[in-house]
């Protein structure tokens, strides 16, 4: 997967954690200052998080939810082909 898809991802599932959105240039940022600007962020049920716990919570979503999208193309691809196939077979 392409990095700049990884980052929108980050960006989009950050939104279920943080109160406002990261600035574009986040990705610029070292570990340490991310992280502060998570906890500097942190939607108010997880203001007593660590940056680094928040990151990786904000990762799992933007993973977690990547991986479900890329296997229901997949399958949705799959389904698509093969009555494309069938059709074909049946002409």
């Amino acid at each position: 997967m392409s990095e700049l898809k990884e980052n929108k991802d980050f960006e989009w599932a950050s939104s279920f954690y943080l109160y406002d959105d990261l600035d574009k240039s986040w990705v610029d940022l070292n570990e340490k200052k991310l992280f502060e600007k998570l906890e500097e962020l942190a939607w108010q049920p997880f203001e007593n998080w660590s940056g680094e716990d928040l990151y990786k919570e904000i990762e799992n979503l933007a993973t977690s939810v990547r991986s479900y999208i890329n296997k229901e193309k997949k399958i949705w691809v799959n389904k698509y082909y093969n009555q494309k196939l069938l059709k074909i077979n049946l002409q």
